[in-house]
């Protein structure tokens, strides 16, 4: 007895071993986490040059992880365009003043105003009655409609100076659509922020229409022992929204500097010598994704590497919980690699469940499925809700099952055909 049990233990601190091995390190995912979601990146995107600092911390960690670059440069650069509110943004609902990124936002398509305008009131009213008593007003006015109505298209003909939505659940920011510019104003504010038939709003702030601004990929590559001219590539985007006035950021801890700092912790383990791949591996961190998928695209575009020569690529975005498994898109179309991991995860219990769905088109995989490239887009299913919001925090992430999650990834790899 006493022999099995020393067995027992014995085996027990090999399987933790392991486990330690192949999820490195995940003090320094936070570390990359925390430096990736700090002010002085300003939310990785267009305003302050958040992109550019974001950029360099990444090439600088891929050169210390020793990952090669295709030619001279760690960076693909390509051009942006995109609308940015840089400035002070001023908002008060008859002189009781709201605060940007939690009790209001303003689309990115709309262009700079400063003033004072009425308020009208549509929260209960048909959208067809609301044209027609809009039609004869001087146009400076703005309509306050409950979040559920759609009146954008219908008022493109009417005079009036923009639209507030009002919203019962938390507010989340995009940037997709601030490829242009609008002619009218919409604001997405909190129901409870907003005071009930208030009469007037004074509005204050500056555009800033960015054309072809220079933004970059992040990519490196390890060479395959055997097989140097097959590709699995690793893929993530850096970028998140940016800042919403002077002194409003997003941090975008979870999404993505999660699934950034992921690929680059998987890169560490694959570059050790004892874990050095037979093909070879690419690691890809994109930015422009929130503007629309701008980095990714251009890459499939522009590729550094034929796309044929990719066996499968794994785009990583919002990893930072687990504790109710994962999600796997195209998990329906790609059958084989699908069951591949959900056989890896049930024989070694890794994760709580590996689910999955068919075709996506809202993150970085996409541009490369649509080239018919093989490729899953996996996120992590659990307790973490803040997506596109100020308070996605470093200190807020769970990393509940990241261990796992990495062991199920480096498995996968290994054992791909």
């Amino acid at each position: 007895m006493r022999s099995k049990g020393r067995r027992i233990v014995f085996g027990l601190a090999l399987m933790t071993a392991a486990l330690q091995l192949a999820g490195q390190d995940l003090d320094y995912v936070k570390g990359c986490v925390n430096e990736l979601a700090s002010p002085g990146m300003h939310g990785r995107s267009v305003v302050n040059e958040g992109d550019q600092k974001a950029s360099a911390f990444l090439a600088e960690e891929f050169q210390k992880i020793g990952l090669k670059p295709f030619g001279t440069t760690y960076f693909q650069e390509y051009p942006i365009t995109i609308n940015t509110f840089p400035g002070k943004i001023r908002f008060s609902v008859d002189h009781h003043p709201l605060k940007p990124g939690r009790d209001f936002l303003i689309s990115s398509n709309s262009q700079g105003i400063s003033g004072t305008f009425d308020l009208v009131w549509a929260t209960n009213v048909r959208s067809d009655s609301v044209l027609k008593a809009l039609s004869g007003m001087n146009g400076n006015a703005f309509l306050v409609a409950s979040d559920q109505l759609n009146y954008l298209k219908e008022m493109a003909s009417i005079p009036f100076k923009g639209i507030i939505f009002l919203n019962k659940n938390k507010m989340s920011w995009r940037i997709s659509n601030g490829k242009s510019l609008s002619k009218w104003i919409a604001i997405d504010a909190s129901e409870a922020s907003f005071p009930e038939n208030s009469k007037q709003i004074t509005l204050s702030f500056e555009n800033h229409f960015v054309e072809k601004y220079t933004s970059r990929n992040v990519i490196g590559y390890i060479q395959g022992k055997s097989c140097p001219d097959t590709f699995l590539v690793f893929t993530a985007h850096y970028d998140h929204l940016g800042r919403m006035g002077k002194n409003t950021y997003f941090p975008g801890a979870h999404d993505n500097a999660s699934g950034t700092a992921m690929m680059a912790d998987l890169a560490r383990h694959f570059t050790l010598p004892e874990n050095q791949p037979d093909c070879s591996m690419a690691f890809m961190a994109f930015s422009g994704e929130e503007a629309g998928l701008l980095g990714s695209e251009y890459y499939a575009g522009h590729p550094l590497f034929p796309l044929d020569k990719i066996r499968f690529l794994i785009n990583l975005d919002l990893v930072s919980t687990g504790s109710d498994g994962i999600m796997v898109i195209n998990g329906e179309d790609f059958k084989k690699e699908f069951q591949l991991l959900v056989d890896l995860n049930q024989e070694k219990s890794l994760v709580k469940e590996v689910n999955k769905r068919g075709t996506s088109n809202n993150s970085d995989h996409y541009p490369f499925y649509r080239r018919g490239v093989p490729c899953f887009f996996i996120h992590t299913l659990g307790e973490y809700s803040e997506y596109h919001t100020v308070d996605d925090k470093p200190e807020r992430l769970p990393f509940s099952a990241y261990n796992e999650f990495f062991t199920l990834l480096t498995l996968f790899v290994q054992n791909l055909e």
